[in-house]
């Protein structure tokens, strides 16, 4: 549990010091969130069922029994052609990923970049990189690095890049027609008259349900999701309250990103970060109905975390540090999910085994579920 709570305090403490400047100290903080964030072993989910394909795919199998994105398959087969431990794989990738999340953080953010991840890593990291939905990270960062093209007007290496996420998870395909006009100007009272009819509309997850299976049933593959995640009455459904702190939390960051939302255009790419911050606000309506749809949120998280810290600007001195302390105070909220079930604590780190014999598969698998004092 310390090191959770360090990951994102530390980075609060150095983006408000003058130390944020010593590129020593920046570099060791940004190392230890790495070594921490995408080394995590024995904790987690997802990373049970990936090893075992990892080790299942070969070349003349490698769409038998189809089980995820072709683009994952490949990716996977290229590690495994030069035999590749499934760990050195993973971990490789998740630094990958990290690199592509700070980047686009740094890229904006300059100097308060510890602020962004002091809100980006309880409310997001700890889910991506420790809990780790594999497609969904890779997908991401994918995404992230195709904004940065877009952003540079190289549209055709953008919109091939959305594809190639799109073939690590299949969400992505959602944001093809979002990036056309994510750098126009769109209208306050649009965006207040959406988030009003989203939270009217959406709020039912039966009629949510019905509209999803009227616009994608015909598609096999999101059918199938559909009935796996949605109809069947699985642990992806939510209650869809109006009135959960959640949505408290958001609705006021949300006033603050419309009353203030000239400071943000302002700024670098400012309406582009603005509407893409809009587009989380409505997703996370959505997901209260249905948590599956967090996961669209999660390609839109890092500019939003953006937004926030750009709204500093909006501030005088006081009110800053104000707007700070409320800030951490929120991403604290974002650490409950560490006391939800075994997935967080407690957590390993694959560095203490590197040079010792490895566990078992089943002695990992099993361990959290075993020593979790959150295991239900």
């Amino acid at each position: 549990m310390f090191l959770y709570l360090l990951s994102y305090i530390s980075c609060f403490v150095l983006g408000i010091s003058k130390q944020r400047y010593n590129k020593v100290i920046s570099f060791a903080l940004l190392v230890f969130l790495a070594v921490f964030l995408c080394f995590g072993y024995f904790c987690g989910s997802d990373w049970r069922n990936y090893e075992l394909w990892y080790y299942r795919v070969d070349l003349e199998r490698l769409f038998y029994n189809y089980f995820a994105e072709p683009g994952y398959y490949i990716y996977m087969l290229a590690f495994r052609f030069f035999y590749i431990d499934f760990w050195h794989f993973a971990i490789f990738t998740k630094l990958l990923c990290f690199v592509s999340f700070y980047s686009m953080l740094h890229y904006y953010l300059k100097e308060r970049v510890w602020l962004g991840l002091m809100y980006f890593v309880p409310w997001y990291g700890f889910f991506l990189f420790i809990d780790c939905p594999f497609r969904n990270l890779i997908a991401v960062a994918i995404f992230l690095i195709a904004i940065r093209f877009f952003i540079q007007k190289k549209m055709i290496l953008s919109l091939f890049l959305i594809l190639v996420a799109s073939t690590f998870h299949v969400s992505t395909v959602i944001f093809l027609p979002c990036i056309f006009f994510v750098g126009k100007k769109v209208p306050t009272k649009l965006w207040v008259l959406l988030y009003v009819l989203f939270n009217i509309f959406l709020g039912s997850r039966e009629l949510l349900t019905n509209v999803l299976s009227l616009l994608f049933g015909n598609l096999p593959y999101v059918s199938a999701k559909i009935q796996g995640y949605l109809l069947d009455g699985s642990e992806a459904a939510a209650d869809g309250s109006l009135f959960s702190l959640g949505m408290i939390i958001q609705l006021v960051f949300f006033i603050l990103l419309v009353w203030k939302r000239q400071v943000i255009e302002r700024q670098q790419n400012g309406i582009f970060i603005f509407n893409f911050a809009m587009i989380y606000q409505l997703f996370y309506r959505i997901a209260l109905t249905i948590e599956l749809f967090s996961r669209f949120q999660l390609f839109t998280s890092v500019f939003f975390c953006i937004a926030l810290i750009m709204l500093l600007q909006a501030f005088k001195p006081f009110s800053q540090r104000l707007y700070l302390v409320y800030l951490l105070c929120i991403a604290s909220v974002g650490t409950t999910k560490l006391f939800v079930d075994y997935r967080y604590i407690p957590y390993t780190n694959y560095i203490l085994y590197m040079f010792q014999e490895q566990p078992s598969y089943e002695y990992r698998s099993q361990y959290n579920y075993m020593h979790s004092p959150y295991n239900k």
